[in-house]
């Protein structure tokens, strides 16, 4: 949801699940595949695009260039292995020790890659009535909440409320010359879409 000008506007998401299975199913692949990562990921966001309505008739657009930052989502996805590739290494306690420790070692610059790589998404957002846009949270805030997520998992099902409050943190600092941007979604609302959505890929 987003207020411009004082007058408030909703922010609804058309997509459905048909289109959202194929994208991700391109993303997995080419993520897999390393090099080609971007190819995979910036069609999925160009449809995510595509798919938002704004109550105003505010159109969005992705106009990111998979070539402009093939780079940043390669070397993200090849940090994202590594861990996987050191456990196949020796013998199965030393391979899951090295794993464990290339995790630990590799994560505050994975999320330095991840948050390069949200910066430049929300850069190449438009919105066809409004301004340029930029994401200005920074990276300590973003490690803390990576950080307060992934705990939160552990308390099964405190992660909706986290989430929430993560997602209202993104879009606080999703920043544009005349507009804000907030989340307005409730913790209990998310935990049982999260469960229903657990429930149906049993089915699958």
């Amino acid at each position: 949801m987003s207020e411009w000008n004082a007058d408030r506007v909703e922010l609804d998401f058309t997509g459905t699940g048909l289109p959202f299975l194929g994208y991700m199913i391109l993303m997995t692949i080419l993520s897999l595949l390393i090099i080609p990562a971007a190819w995979g990921s910036v069609p999925f966001i160009a449809w995510f695009a595509r798919e938002l309505r704004f109550s105003d008739g505010t159109e969005a657009e992705f106009t990111g260039p998979p070539g402009g930052a093939w780079a940043l989502f390669a070397a993200y996805m090849f940090i994202s292995f590594l861990p996987a590739v050191g456990g196949g290494l020796g013998n199965e306690a030393d391979g899951e020790s090295l794993s464990n420790l290339l995790s630990l070692v590799l994560f505050p610059l994975n999320l330095l890659l991840g948050l390069v790589i949200l910066k430049w998404i929300v850069a190449n957002f438009r919105l066809s009535n409004g301004p340029e846009l930029e994401f200005t949270g920074g990276y300590l805030p973003y490690f803390g909440w990576t950080v307060l997520t992934f705990l939160s998992y552990l308390t099964i099902i405190g992660w909706a409320w986290v989430m929430t409050a993560f997602f209202r943190w993104l879009l606080a600092n999703t920043q544009g010359d005349g507009v804000i941007f907030t989340f307005e979604g409730k913790g209990l609302d998310l935990l049982w879409r999260g469960i229903v959505a657990f429930l149906l890929t049993l089915l699958i």
